[in-house]
């Protein structure tokens, strides 16, 4: 028995460490067909978001929303289209369902609340949010402020 646990961590300690993932989302890329839920703690552009399914970034999830969830994001610029994204999901609790996609994040349809994302980012309101969310710039001293100037 002690040869054997003798081996095998020998066997792990020569083992390449894991490569981490880049970014502020580490986590495992999750089954094409399973069903991710979080927290949205950070938001990569208008179409990708990371649902934190535990307190540190390796665990993480990184999801892409499908084509059909941007749908009006596409004729935002991507400035818009990340700030359009940040008022409707940031520190919301997102449920996403995987589906097949290239290598890398999953593509994924999420709601918030039973609701699509693509109905939530399609609301009317959305334009007024999003402007909240996009830094300004103080032009005196170059400094991004964090209400209104």
């Amino acid at each position: 028995m002690g040869v054997l646990v003798l081996a095998v961590l020998t066997s792990l300690a020569a083992a390449p460490p894991a490569e981490a993932r880049p970014g502020p989302c580490r986590g495992s890329v999750p089954a094409v067909g399973a069903t991710v839920e979080g927290v949205v703690l950070h938001v990569e552009d208008g179409r990708r978001l990371c649902l934190a399914t535990g307190p540190t970034p390796e665990r993480w999830t990184e999801v892409v929303l499908a084509p059909a969830a941007t749908g009006s994001a596409s004729t935002r610029s991507p400035q818009m289209a990340k700030a359009a994204l940040m008022s409707v999901a940031f520190t919301r609790r997102v449920s996403c369902v995987v589906g097949a996609g290239a290598s890398g994040p999953p593509i994924a349809h999420c709601s918030i609340d039973g609701v699509p994302v693509a109905d939530l980012l399609a609301a009317p309101s959305v334009e007024g949010a999003a402007i909240e969310w996009i830094p300004r710039r103080d032009p005196a001293a170059g400094a991004i402020l964090a209400g209104d100037p």
